[in-house]
C-alpha cells in the first residue's frame, strides 16, 4: 500500500512539473530532438536551434558519406582487376579448347593419335579429359565474370546514392545558412519552415542510411566463393566425357 501511495504521488508530481514548470519541458523536448528527430513544434519554437543542429549534422553526414564512397571507389578497382583476370582466363581456354578441337577431328580422320598438345602427347583419352578440364575452367570463368560485373553495378548504384545524398545535403546546409540570420530577426515565413521540414527529412534519411549495416566489399565479393563451390560440385557430377566429346565432335 505504501508504495502504491508513494508511485501517485511521483507520478502527480511530474504531471504538475510538466504542465507548470514550461523550462523543464523545453528541455526534455530539446533532448528529444537531439536524439530522436525534431518535431514541427520544436522547429517552430526554436528555429536557430535547429538550424545549428542540422548544419552540424550534415558536416557530419557528409564526412561519413564521403569516406564510404572513396572505400567503394577503391574497392571497386580490385573487382575490376578480378573481372579482367577472369575474362582473360576464358579467352585463353576457348583459344585452347579450340585449338585441340583441330587436332584432335584431324587425328580422327587420319587414326592420327597421339596428338601433341604443348609439347606433349596425348592419347584420345587423355585428349578428352585434358579438353573437359579446359571447359569447366572456361564455365567457371565466365561464370565468375558475371559475379564480378554483379559487384561493379552495386558498387556503381551505391556511389551514386552517396554522391546524391553528398550533393543533397551540402546544397541544404547553404540553404541554412542563408536563412539563419533572417530567422535570427524575423518570423518564420511559410518558405523558411518548409526548407526547415525539407532538411529535418534530409538529416533522418542520411542518419538511417547510416545506420543500416554497411555493405562491405567483402559481403559483395563473398557469394562468389560459395558459388564457385556450387558450379565445382555440379561439374564434377557432369558426365566429363560426354561433354568433352560433344564440344570435340561439334
Amino acid at each position: 500500500m505504501k508504495n502504491i501511495i508513494i508511485f501517485v504521488v511521483v507520478v502527480a508530481g511530474a504531471y504538475f512539473a510538466w504542465n507548470n514548470l514550461p523550462g523543464l519541458r523545453d528541455k526534455v523536448t530539446k533532448a528529444a530532438n537531439k536524439y530522436g528527430g525534431w518535431t514541427e513544434e520544436a522547429r517552430k519554437s526554436d528555429p536557430v536551434g535547429f538550424i545549428e543542429h542540422a548544419i552540424e549534422q550534415l558536416d557530419k553526414d557528409v564526412e561519413g558519406f564521403e569516406s564510404a564512397k572513396a572505400a567503394m571507389l577503391e574497392n571497386k578497382k580490385s573487382s575490376e582487376a578480378k573481372l579482367e583476370e577472369y575474362r582473360n582466363e576464358e579467352a585463353q581456354a576457348t583459344e585452347l579448347a579450340n585449338a585441340i578441337k583441330v587436332q584432335f577431328k584431324t587425328a580422327e580422320d587420319t587414326n592420327g593419335w597421339p596428338i601433341t598438345i604443348s609439347g606433349k602427347p596425348y592419347d584420345k583419352s587423355q585428349a578428352i579429359t585434358l579438353v573437359n578440364d579446359i571447359l569447366m575452367t572456361k564455365k567457371n570463368a565466365s561464370a565468375r565474370m558475371v559475379d564480378y560485373q554483379g559487384v561493379l553495378n552495386t558498387i556503381d548504384t551505391r556511389a551514386a546514392e552517396l554522391s546524391t545524398r553528398i550533393s543533397e545535403s551540402k546544397f541544404s546546409k547553404d540553404e541554412l545558412l542563408a536563412k539563419k540570420d533572417i530567422v535570427k530577426v524575423d518570423n518564420l515565413s511559410n518558405e523558411t519552415d518548409l526548407l526547415l521540414a525539407k532538411v529535418n527529412d534530409l538529416v533522418e534519411g542520411n542518419s538511417k542510411l547510416t545506420d543500416e549495416p554497411s555493405l562491405t566489399f567483402e559481403d559483395l565479393v563473398k557469394d562468389i566463393g560459395k558459388q564457385a563451390k556450387v558450379d565445382e560440385e555440379a561439374a564434377k557430377e557432369a558426365e566429363a566425357t560426354s561433354a568433352a566429346l560433344d564440344f570435340l565432335n561439334g
